[in-house]
């Protein structure tokens, strides 16, 4: 399995512009941590947010994944959507949100799950069964990482065909 950093670079060599995303500084990090109220942030959740998670670019487009609009306000909004979802955590209230997708889909740690260095990801969908698609951080990463690529290549095809996109000043085409 490839590491955070490795992906990381796996989209920059892929044609992610450098400075198209900004990571969060240690102070931001910590910030989070006490808005969202818990003790610690999993290693693998760290090393994602110090590359991507000051300003995300194209990582995970159209929902909110910067650590500063990830506070106490939309932990609540995550917690809230657990009841109207099949599942449990085994610590809901020490949950870490790691994004928001509109306002009925985040994508989670378990407050149980926060001393792993690199635990699994919950998908908490308003109506839906709570699922764990990703075993760990680190596949969740990798998955966006895939999801970037994708976007670069529906992006050159789009310019190829005279089209144009706000998106393009993320890549080097």
């Amino acid at each position: 399995m490839s590491t955070i950093g490795e992906i990381f670079d796996r989209v920059l060599a892929g044609g992610l512009r450098p400075g198209a995303v900004t990571g969060a500084d240690p102070v931001a990090i910590v910030q989070a941590a006490d808005t969202q109220r818990v003790a610690r942030i999993p290693a693998a959740v760290e090393a994602v947010w110090r590359l991507v998670g000051g300003d995300p670019g194209p990582w995970w487009m159209g929902s909110k994944a910067a650590v500063s609009g990830l506070d106490g306000e939309i932990k609540e909004l995550a917690l809230e959507t657990l009841d109207y979802v099949e599942g449990d955590l085994r610590d809901p209230k020490g949950l870490l949100v790691l994004l928001i997708h509109g306002a009925d889909e985040f994508h989670v740690v378990d407050g149980a799950d926060l001393a792993l260095p690199d635990p699994p990801v919950w998908l908490v969908q308003d109506g839906r069964p709570l699922t764990a698609p990703w075993p760990t951080v680190t596949a969740w990463f990798e998955s966006a990482a895939a999801d970037v690529l994708r976007h670069r290549d529906l992006l050159r095809e789009t310019l190829a065909e005279g089209g144009s996109s706000s998106t393009a000043a993320y890549f080097v085409l």
